[in-house]
């Protein structure tokens, strides 16, 4: 699996995550998938993997675990009919094609600055190979990013 689409169609980049985070995520897919009661899976979303020990604060929900983990705690409660709403079909664990973020610039009519701002603020995602230090996108989060006026290439 390479990115988590959620039901808002929001792209987080699973490769932004450590590989325990990744771990705890792909346990948590799998109980998704297994349709335990509702109740069990937001003990996940309260652990200490997601919370970081934390209370929740600003910092817990904008990392990328928690965005997922919650996000697959909203989708079970719709199924199981505890809230209502639509679940895509969509499996929310899918594979991606990437793009450099040369060519993601190009594609968007940005600077590649612009475009490697976004991904560290997250904004945007998308993460540097750990291999080769490359910028890596995925094209499916390029459909619904618009650069900042400050971001854009001059004409």
């Amino acid at each position: 699996m390479d990115i988590h689409v959620t039901i808002d169609g929001e792209v987080i980049d699973l490769h932004s995550l450590t590989d325990e985070e990744f771990a705890f995520y792909m346990n948590a897919l799998m109980k998704y998938k297994e349709n335990i009661p509702h109740n069990e899976f937001l003990k996940l979303l309260q652990s200490p993997e997601v919370m970081k020990g934390k209370k929740i604060t600003r910092e817990v929900t904008k990392s990328n675990l928690f965005r997922a983990i919650q996000d697959l705690e909203h989708r079970l409660a719709i199924r199981q009919g505890i809230v209502s709403g639509e679940v895509s079909q969509e499996e929310p664990a899918q594979k991606a094609e990437y793009v450099s973020a040369y060519k993601a610039a190009q594609m968007k009519n940005a600077t590649i600055t612009g475009i490697v701002r976004a991904v560290r603020e997250g904004r945007l995602a998308g993460h540097q190979d750990k291999k080769r230090g490359h910028w890596k996108i995925p094209t499916k989060a390029l459909e619904k990013y618009t650069p900042t006026r400050q971001n854009r290439k001059k004409k």
